[in-house]
């Protein structure tokens, strides 16, 4: 497949765009774009991307209605189950991007130089996409590359960390934000937009910065900062569109290219409210276990009665002692995981809560919070401290590849 290349259409994009029609012409094009970029993290398998951005390049204005037309369906056809709500605003947004554009059409219908006015609009609108969308990705993958395949399954398994949704929508936003700054026909909107670029470059930072995450102990308190972030993704997406209507307005738009535009908006605002509290529900809730019953480990959590076992009390050194097969239990999970770890010497699964027993249940401590855990390393065998090794011990293989390390 051929990827879009912004330096061989760098004589396009360097042709004049100061013509009402080309602006027109521009602003639909990064109406349709904004809102094909925010479908992209609601259909995160979607593949076809750059045959889709390919097809709005190439052919004239009338061939890019088509191709707008059969990316309408094939890109929201791809929106899976759990985003299903989503899917007809998600569709009504492009198809009044489409229904504007169609009119644009009409009014230029016979006139050889203004239908090449719109596709040059067009094809430079989607080559300055493309770019900011790769330069984003890579931007993204970049800070986050030093990000082990061990830690995110980690992430996964104590249901905390929706950070890469996020991340898919961050850069979805910035590719369209990237690319407008580009677009002279949108110059009146570069200012404001330089100020939206500067905030998600602060959020992507932010996203990517382990110790930012680290600094932040409780799991909820984690929850809700992506939350926070993803509210205010959630409204730079309308502020741009106000941004973008004054523009329209000002350029003296038919009044029904205008309103169909308008009704994109409206239609694309109510389908990233649902997406928004989907991802919401998914942030707060546990995700669901390889049997595909909802609640997972969380549910199991609920079943098993967990409390705090005291090091120090006599009890716990007795064979006699009330927690003798929890405490054996715990020292089998301990030695499990510890197995590969340099310097480490098993310690008896006898269920008595010696020294030995206490410094490898610190050291165990030690081990879970690096990966985010948050525990008192102490070697008390708290509540909290048997939550976590119950829901690391499923993905014992991954953590003793990382202990290697």
């Amino acid at each position: 497949m051929r990827l879009l290349n912004f330096k061989s259409y760098e004589r396009l994009l360097l042709e004049a765009e100061g013509d009402d029609v080309s602006n027109i012409a521009s602003q639909i094009a990064s109406a349709f774009l904004d809102v094909y970029g925010a479908i992209l993290p609601a259909a995160p398998g979607y593949a076809k991307i750059m045959n889709d951005l390919d097809s709005l390049v190439e052919g004239d204005a009338k061939a890019k209605m088509e191709a707008m037309k059969k990316i309408v369906d094939s890109i929201t056809g791809a929106i899976p189950s759990q985003f299903s709500s989503t899917s007809d605003d998600f569709k009504k947004a492009l198809e009044e991007v489409v229904k504007a554009y169609d009119i644009l059409l009409s009014q230029e219908e016979g006139k050889e130089e203004g239908l090449k006015s719109i596709s040059n609009a067009i094809s430079r609108s989607v080559v300055r996409f493309s770019s900011s969308l790769k330069d984003a990705k890579k931007e993204v993958s970049e800070s986050s590359s030093f990000r082990g395949k061990y830690e995110l399954l980690m992430e996964a398994a104590l249901h905390k960390n929706k950070r890469d949704d996020l991340r898919k929508t961050i850069t979805s936003v910035k590719a369209g934000v990237d690319a407008k700054l580009e677009d002279k026909a949108l110059s009146s909107m570069h200012p404001f937009l330089t100020n939206i670029q500067k905030e998600l470059d602060e959020m992507i930072a932010n996203v990517n910065d382990e110790k930012y995450w680290e600094g932040i102990k409780k799991r909820k308190d984690r929850i809700a900062e992506l939350e926070k972030m993803a509210a205010r993704l959630a409204e730079i997406g309308p502020e741009i569109d106000a941004k973008s209507m004054e523009s329209l307005r000002r350029l003296n738009a038919d009044k029904d290219i205008v309103s169909a535009l308008s009704n994109s908006k409206k239609s694309l605002e109510d389908a990233l409210k649902k997406f928004g509290e989907i991802q919401s529900e998914q942030m707060a809730e546990p995700e669901k276990s390889e049997e595909g019953q909802e609640g997972g480990e969380d549910k199991k959590d609920e079943e098993v009665e967990y409390s705090n076992i005291d090091p120090k009390d006599p009890q716990n050194l007795r064979r006699s002692g009330p927690n003798l097969e929890k405490i054996k239990d715990y020292q089998k999970k301990t030695n499990e995981i510890l197995a590969d770890s340099p310097g480490y010497n098993k310690i008896d699964e006898d269920g008595l809560y010696g020294q030995k027993t206490t410094d490898a249940f610190k050291r165990l401590q030690g081990v879970l919070n690096r990966l985010g855990a948050g525990l008192n390393a102490d070697g008390a065998l708290t509540a909290e401290t048997q939550k976590v090794i119950d829901n690391f011990i499923k993905n014992k293989e991954a953590i003793r590849e990382m202990i290697k390390k």
